[in-house]
């Protein structure tokens, strides 16, 4: 009987756990640059200048989180992986660059249009100091449906050291 009890219990909060992460995401506002966003979804193959010779290289965004984040993965699988979360923050977007330089940026939500979206450190939040090296910015930019670039801003001792372009062609 104490068997029947506990799993009629463990089902009935079951159903209540489900019911209140349902009613949460039906009243959640999503902005309309993380919607626009969702068309990176997908494989994308390419090729950027990397420590000062040409690579090829892979990027593979997904939804997560029961579609609240955007997971970005760049060179998967690689020594060199890295992972970059895109969420709402407020009725903005955010972003957090987790990087194979072992720093985490933290990046807001600059500027955006329906294929562009341009994040921003503002602070140092996810780095010890401005001096730092770490990935300051990153412009997204979708070309059509095939096509996708991305620019990643390169900061040490505080100022900009350079800016690697990564032109993508969409493999699935």
């Amino acid at each position: 009987m104490k068997k029947v009890m506990l799993l009629l219990f463990c089902f009935g909060l079951s159903l209540s756990v489900n019911s209140a992460f349902a009613g949460d995401k039906k009243s959640a506002v999503t902005p309309k640059s993380f919607e626009s966003m969702k068309q990176l979804l997908g494989t994308w193959e390419g090729k950027g200048k990397m420590h000062g010779e040409e690579q090829t290289v892979k990027s593979v965004y997904s939804l997560t989180s029961g579609g609240s984040a955007i997971q970005h993965v760049f060179m998967p699988e690689t020594p060199g992986e890295m992972i970059t979360m895109y969420h709402k923050e407020g009725d903005s977007l955010a972003m957090t660059h987790y990087c194979a330089l072992g720093n985490q940026p933290y990046m807001k939500l600059k500027k955006a249009t329906d294929t562009t979206f341009a994040f921003e450190m503002s602070g140092t939040r996810g780095i010890q100091s401005k001096k730092e090296p770490h990935m300051h910015a990153v412009t997204v930019t979708l070309v059509d449906n095939n096509k996708l670039k991305e620019e990643w801003v390169f900061y040490k001792d505080g100022k900009e050291e350079s800016a690697t372009l990564f032109s993508f062609n969409r493999i699935d």
